[in-house]
C-alpha cells in the first residue's frame, strides 16, 4: 500500500508593530510557528534592520499586542500566539560598535512589564525585565 504524504502544517504569519527607535508595521512569515520567541524576535529585528539600514537596532522586549503580555524568549511561538496575531516589539538604537546597546557590553534592562526569568507568568509584575534578546 503506498504511503500517503504527511501534510505540512500551514505557514504562519504574524503582524508586527514596532515602537521606539523605528516605528514600522509589516507581516512576518513564521514557518509553522514552532520557532521560539527568541528566534522570532531575531527574525523580526533582521526585517526591521533591512527596512532601516542606517539605524542600528536592538529589541528590548516582545509583547502580545492584544493585551500587552510579555512573551518570554524560551517559549515556542505556537504555544503563546495564534496564526495571524499581532506582536509589538520595543526597539532602541544600539549605542556601541559591538551592537550590545551598552558601553562595555553586558546585559541591558528593558522597560519592565513582565516578570523576571525564573518567574511565574503574568502581566502586572513591576519587576524589571532583563532581556536576553540582545
Amino acid at each position: 500500500m503506498p504511503r500517503l504524504p504527511v501534510p505540512t502544517p500551514p505557514a504562519w504569519r504574524l503582524s508586527v508593530v514596532t515602537e521606539g527607535a523605528a516605528e514600522l508595521k509589516f507581516i512576518l512569515p513564521c514557518d509553522d510557528g514552532s520557532m521560539t520567541v527568541l528566534e522570532l524576535t531575531r527574525r523580526l529585528v533582521e526585517r526591521c534592520q533591512s527596512l532601516t539600514p542606517s539605524v542600528p537596532l536592538v529589541a528590548d522586549r516582545l509583547v502580545d499586542a492584544r493585551d500587552g503580555s510579555t512573551l518570554f524568549p524560551e517559549d515556542s511561538a505556537r504555544e503563546v500566539l495564534d496564526d495571524g496575531d499581532t506582536v509589538k516589539v520595543f526597539l532602541r538604537r544600539t549605542n556601541t560598535e559591538d551592537g550590545s546597546g551598552e558601553i562595555g557590553g553586558g546585559a541591558t534592562r528593558g522597560r519592565g512589564g513582565g516578570a523576571t526569568r525564573g518567574r511565574g507568568r503574568g502581566a502586572g509584575s513591576s519587576a524589571s525585565y532583563s532581556s536576553p534578546l540582545n
